[in-house]
């Protein structure tokens, strides 16, 4: 392009020229090649663009408040994050083994989020705590390790290594059967969950349930000291370890 004051001057490179990877040439045509005299035809998103078509790609980052985040992470709340471990499941065909492992009140949504990873949706509160509390599952002879619904979760790089397990706390004092007091002694072990009803009624004097996360690649505590009792802590689980144990860590029934 010449200017009225007789220089010449580059080429405007607009955004589409960026889009088609086309280099724009004074006489903006695709008429013939330059180099070849032989007909040209119009780049398209196919072609390889090269090294100095690289240099212009522009990244964009977009940021979301705190308000926005809280939002969009509200529809999910009644959500799990799962992985079937040491098997990889058709979605539709572990959506019906599910179904009835799980036993549900109401409808769920299961959505497969790449990795062996998956996000249900459940539709009452009920279905939702019974999951993480009733741990841990077993579907085909594979555990099912079930997560809290966390947000910006990545699949590609998760990291196995907490999972919700039922422990017994053996022969504590009965009045120390009380909720707040199992919430702390939960969070001392581990991180608490919840406790169930026969706990909290004191119905049975010799074992007190608690679920908790726990971290996979550490040692369970065995004993706690509370007001100067020492109670041993026994994990529970399932009678028969099926395969994919996590970590090599077997969740065992308590002696």
């Amino acid at each position: 392009m010449v200017s009225q004051t007789g220089v010449e001057t580059p080429p405007t490179v607009s955004h589409r020229d960026k889009l088609l990877e086309k280099k724009p040439t004074n006489n903006d045509s695709y008429g013939m090649d330059k180099d070849t005299d032989s007909p040209g035809r119009p780049p398209t998103l196919l072609d390889e663009p090269d090294d100095e078509s690289k240099d212009d790609l522009i990244e964009k980052r977009l940021v979301l408040d705190e308000r926005t985040i809280d939002r969009i992470s509200r529809h999910w709340l009644c959500s799990v994050i799962f992985t079937v471990m040491g098997r990889t499941v058709n979605t539709n065909y572990l959506s019906s083994r599910l179904q009835l492992t799980w036993n549900l009140t109401g409808e769920m949504a299961i959505l497969d989020i790449g990795h062996g990873y998956f996000i249900t949706k459940f539709e009452t509160n009920e279905d939702y705590l019974r999951l993480l509390t009733e741990s841990p599952w077993v579907v085909m002879d594979h555990y099912i390790v079930v997560y809290k619904w966390q947000s910006n979760f990545q699949a590609e790089n998760a990291d196995i290594h907490t999972a919700p397990v039922w422990i017994r706390l053996q022969d504590i004092s009965m009045e120390c059967y009380d909720e707040p007091i199992f919430h702390r002694i939960g969070n001392l072990i581990c991180k608490y969950i919840r406790s169930d009803r026969t706990t909290m009624l004191a119905e049975k004097g010799r074992f007190a349930p608690i679920c908790v996360e726990v971290d996979l690649k550490m040692p369970l505590t065995t004993k706690v000291t509370i007001v100067g009792r020492t109670s041993k802590v026994l994990e529970g689980g399932i009678r028969k370890p099926p395969y994919g144990l996590l970590h090599m860590r077997q969740i065992r029934p308590p002696a």
